[in-house]
């Protein structure tokens, strides 16, 4: 994923092209911005260079409920969410 790399392998000039059997069709990958509130809650949390412990904690929930919003599995309420807003300096309708 372009997020957790910092980087996108297929489009860097000073990585070169793919290799092998990896084809710039295949390999493609956009650079959309996160469509989601748990992608966008990673997308974060992986630009503050913290892992997912760091970041619960800090958040004050368990890191079950950290990876339930980050993969969508699971929406926080409006106490987390008024947590998460401060926390990444963000606004969350």
């Amino acid at each position: 994923m372009i997020t957790y790399l910092g980087y996108d392998p297929f489009t860097d000039p000073e990585l070169g092209r793919p290799k092998g059997n990896e084809t710039r069709s295949v390999a493609f990958l956009a650079p959309t911005g996160p469509s989601s509130l748990g992608q966008q809650i990673r997308k974060l949390r992986m630009e503050l260079r913290k892992n997912r412990t760091e970041c619960a904690e800090e958040l004050g929930v368990s890191v079950k409920t950290l990876w339930g919003w980050e993969t969508d599995r699971r929406r926080p309420g409006s106490v987390p969410r008024k947590r998460i807003a401060e926390f990444f300096q963000i606004d969350i309708p």
